[in-house]
């Protein structure tokens, strides 16, 4: 259920919400009316438009629940949140880069700080904030020796994977981000320290449908 807002132009008397009886109560109550009040008159206030209320009323039949004492209360969208959630939807890029190299250099077990630094390290080359991580570990079983990588960037993630029981090692890489960022960066920063020596790729717009960019 959606958050009850109680939309008035002015608040109440709690005599008007007292069920039948007991009018001489909130009499007495209603000295800490204005106390009680305020918080429901500030979000009165965000929506006082008498001709919207109705229009509403009108369109969209909004639902109704109960409180205690059956006072029945109108439950109306925030529009404006709304509207400020589709603003940051449509503002996503989502866009995904796929790598598959051979390399030259294969990082050994003792190499897990320094391939956690490389990562690091690529999250600032192509201007992301880095949230979790990087989880850096390496694997011994045999016919699956490698190092795996995976770090939480604000707009996604990035996953490292390297197996380097072949000559030369394959590495597979994923960089998925909500935000624009270049792939040749990425390319730059695999190329400095693992010693490229073939590299494929495909990136994607992922935003409605896995599209191929060309770049």
């Amino acid at each position: 259920m959606p958050t009850p807002y109680i939309r008035l132009n002015q608040p109440l008397p709690l005599a008007r919400l007292a069920p039948s009886g007991s009018y001489s109560l909130c009499r007495a109550c209603a000295y800490f009316g204005g106390i009680f009040w305020t918080p429901f008159a500030a979000l009165a206030r965000r929506r006082t438009d008498r001709d919207q209320i109705a229009e509403y009323r009108q369109n969209e039949c909004p639902d109704r629940y109960s409180l205690s004492m059956n006072v029945q209360v109108l439950v109306f969208p925030d529009l404006n949140e709304c509207l400020r959630a589709m603003e940051v939807y449509m503002t996503q890029a989502h866009k995904h880069l796929i790598v598959r190299a051979d390399i030259g250099w294969c990082p050994a077990a003792e190499d897990e700080n320094r391939v956690s630094d490389w990562v690091r390290a690529l999250i600032k080359r192509i201007d992301m904030k880095l949230l979790a991580g990087p989880y850096t570990t390496y694997v011994s079983e045999v016919g699956n020796k490698g190092l795996t990588s995976v770090a939480i960037i604000e707009t996604s993630h990035i996953a490292l994977h390297i197996w380097d029981e072949s000559d030369p090692g394959l590495m597979q890489l994923d960089v998925y981000s909500c935000a624009e960022f270049d792939p040749q960066d990425v390319f730059d920063a695999v190329n400095d320290v693992f010693q490229t020596k073939r590299l494929e790729f495909k990136f994607l717009d992922r935003e409605n449908e896995l599209v191929e960019v060309t770049i």
